[in-house]
């Protein structure tokens, strides 16, 4: 009778020791599969910050030469067309008014990174310091958008006024543009208005210092850009990785 008993005793002990071992297996399964699908996850939200990362860093170098440009092509219009002294032809006076347009640049894109944020895919991310590259790239990003916005205000609000003032558009040949015949309205600009004219030179500074602040925050990008790749080719996650 107590062989018996035993025995049920054991059968006992071995089933429910086979019962929790199934259930530690499988929550163990369940474990790994999740964990494998958020690195999964995860890898897709790298893959795509990462291609867009790479195609705002070509943007950004792009643009910097073209903001230099734009800088030194301001300073030459202030020493040789505005500044004291200065003797220009009337066609160099035109010509400077027709450049100092509202040059801008294209916006970076953010698509990927807006996804990464709101999905709340940056919390799959196991890096801290990725973490925190993300974070920061957000805030030079949105610093950068604010430096163009406000190129362009400055052109709206400072130096289209001014041009509608003292210069004349209708000298340009803006009909076929517009899809209108040719007409006859034509005027001359004011030259005095821009010709050794403190006013018209002190736009043209304020111009170059709003290139300027936007350089520099595109440059502060740029250096984000930059850390943000190492960091997550620290991963082992490049842009040809699935």
């Amino acid at each position: 009778m107590t062989k018996i008993s035993d025995l049920r005793w054991r059968s006992a002990l071995v089933e429910g020791f086979a019962v929790l071992l199934g259930i530690t297996l499988a929550f163990s399964i369940d474990a790994w599969w999740d964990l494998r699908s958020q690195r999964l996850e995860s890898a897709a939200y790298l893959y795509a910050t990462r291609t867009e990362l790479e195609a705002n860093r070509r943007l950004i170098v792009q643009d910097l030469e073209t903001i230099e440009s734009w800088i030194a092509e301001s300073a030459g219009y202030l020493n040789n067309v505005v500044a004291k002294g200065a003797n220009p032809t009337y066609d160099a006076v035109r010509t400077m008014v027709w450049r100092t347009g509202p040059n801008q640049i294209s916006p970076l894109l953010r698509a990927a990174i807006d996804d990464l944020i709101s999905s709340g895919g940056v919390t799959l991310v196991e890096s801290p310091e990725l973490r925190r590259s993300i974070a920061q790239y957000i805030r030079v990003m949105e610093r950068d958008a604010g430096e163009q916005e406000d190129v362009r205000q400055a052109f709206i609000q400072s130096v289209l006024p001014y041009h509608l003032e003292h210069a004349s558009f209708a000298e340009y040949e803006w009909e076929e543009y517009v899809g209108v015949p040719a007409t006859d309205t034509t005027f001359e600009l004011d030259r005095e208005a821009f010709v050794e004219n403190r006013s018209y030179a002190n736009l043209l500074i304020s111009r170059m210092l709003g290139y300027a602040n936007l350089r520099d925050s595109h440059k502060a990008v740029l250096a984000n850009i930059d850390a943000t790749l190492s960091l997550i080719d620290d991963l082992g996650f490049d842009s040809e990785s699935e």
